[in-house]
């Protein structure tokens, strides 16, 4: 597979604007996190201030209080878990772009061996017609 210097520029445009829609949906989604976060954080305060003007019994203090901070511990993890998976989007594109530019010659710089793991690595979840199945190819290449 080769791409030519317009058609690379083109994919990488297309690349950059899928980012951002990316980008966007994730900043969203965090925001969205914070918010609940911070609904949760002012529950609590409610909650508290209920207990101290004996509002509410300690039991009750403690069951809502654990409930509150196990929806505060969910939203911590979520956030966290989209703050790692931030990775660059765009970056990974385009060295997924590079290796398939450069794919013949690394394929056939390759021995047997070589050729059959990159094969099996191109193959792996092939979709023919519908069909969905693992490939594996031959040790007689």
């Amino acid at each position: 597979m080769r791409f030519d210097d317009e058609v690379l520029g083109w994919i990488t445009e297309a690349l950059k604007a899928s980012r951002s829609e990316q980008r966007r949906a994730h900043e969203e989604a965090l925001c969205r996190l914070r918010t609940e976060y911070d609904g949760l954080e002012a529950e609590m305060d409610a909650v508290y201030e209920d207990k101290i003007l004996r509002r509410i019994s300690v039991e009750l203090y403690d069951r809502k209080s654990g409930e509150i901070l196990a929806e505060q511990s969910r939203c911590l993890q979520s956030i966290e878990h989209l703050q790692n998976c931030q990775k660059s989007y765009l970056d990974e594109g385009v060295r997924i772009l590079e290796l398939a530019t450069n794919a013949q010659h690394t394929f056939e710089s390759q021995d047997a061996i070589g050729k059959r793991y990159l094969l099996n690595l191109v193959l792996w979840n092939l979709n023919l017609g519908g069909w969905k199945g693992v490939c594996f190819v031959s040790q007689a290449l």
